[in-house]
């Protein structure tokens, strides 16, 4: 199995340009099947300030895989539920099987044994 990540286009705001939001697409092959998944990051303000011309793939990449964590409130404000996405792991295993179901497709079909062909 050969996967790869790669950063589409990001857009950024203000004079230092912040990166806002990141395009991200995903590919997975595995023997003759790819496939190819786009989504899409938007950051959260950090203290991890980066000067734009000076940042790699990787460090964005980084960003976007961090656990985005949700907390559920209830009337009283009071947190019911923490819900924590996992950009990478889950856009992995999505899109993995997918590649899996797309190759179980491709299983042969033999002819049924008590079937007589002509010839």
């Amino acid at each position: 199995m050969q996967y790869k990540w790669n950063v589409e286009k990001v857009n950024t705001v203000g004079d230092n340009n912040l990166i806002q939001t990141v395009f991200l697409t995903f590919t997975a092959t595995k023997e003759n099947v790819s496939e190819t998944y786009q989504c899409i990051k938007i950051l959260q303000p950090s203290n991890n300030f980066i000067p734009y011309d000076q940042l790699t793939e990787q460090q964005i990449l980084d960003w976007c895989f961090e656990p985005q964590i949700t907390e559920v409130k209830n009337q009283n404000n009071q947190v019911v539920e923490t819900v924590t996405k996992r950009i990478k792991e889950e856009t992995e295993a999505f899109v993995l099987a997918n590649v899996d179901r797309q190759l179980a497709q491709f299983a042969t079909s033999p002819a049924l044994p008590w079937v007589k062909t002509v010839n």
